[in-house]
């Protein structure tokens, strides 16, 4: 069975790059765009309903923080923020949200994470 995967990034770049890593994987990516704006981020969660969310802090409009807080579903998350990985602070904030994975922008540490391979937790 295949895990929906969905890639939260405000950058066209790191989704375009991320959308390749993941092109031959067991994982469907659900969108290729960027996503902008909690408000855009909490309507691609709902609607394309992923297990798994590859999610930046820094969106043009908001933080990932905020979309966790308005979300209402059991996802695993992926924080891809390399903000959240130089502030402990930061990364406390994202532990309190069930986050359990900090990859930061290092694709290998993804799918470390993804496999089960990885010493976030």
């Amino acid at each position: 069975m295949n895990n929906k995967l969905l890639i939260i990034d405000d950058s066209e770049s790191i989704v375009e790059v991320l959308s390749l890593l993941f092109e031959e994987e067991p994982f469907v990516l659900t969108r290729k765009v960027p996503t902008k704006s909690v408000s855009q981020a909490v309507y691609a969660i709902e609607e394309d309903a992923p297990n798994i969310i590859l999610l930046d802090h820094n969106l043009d409009s908001g933080t990932g923080l905020e979309v966790l807080d308005k979300i209402n579903r059991n996802v695993t998350v992926l924080s891809t923020s390399i903000s959240v990985m130089s502030s402990l602070q930061l990364t406390n904030a994202y532990r309190e949200k069930g986050v359990k994975h900090f990859s930061g922008k290092n694709f290998k540490d993804i799918k470390k994470c993804l496999d089960g391979n990885c010493g976030c937790i």
